[in-house]
């Protein structure tokens, strides 16, 4: 987990440590990910929000329930 931290974070050029706990970016694919480590967090957490392929239209939201 830490060496996928430490890769989300340098690919988009941002520091990640413990002055600066918290990176959100992109990778590649253009999912996005939230990385948080310690102290903000008790471990290395990852959120990744995979790119979806296809635009949602207002009726998808609603049939979502969102």
């Amino acid at each position: 987990m830490a060496a996928f931290a430490r890769y989300a974070a340098e690919s988009n050029g941002r520091p990640l440590g413990p002055r600066r706990p918290v990176c959100d970016g992109h990778l590649p694919d253009g999912s996005r990910v939230c990385v948080v480590v310690p102290p903000a967090a008790p471990a290395i957490h990852a959120n990744i929000r995979p790119r979806r392929r296809t635009t949602a239209r207002l009726a998808d939201l609603v049939g979502w329930g969102r």
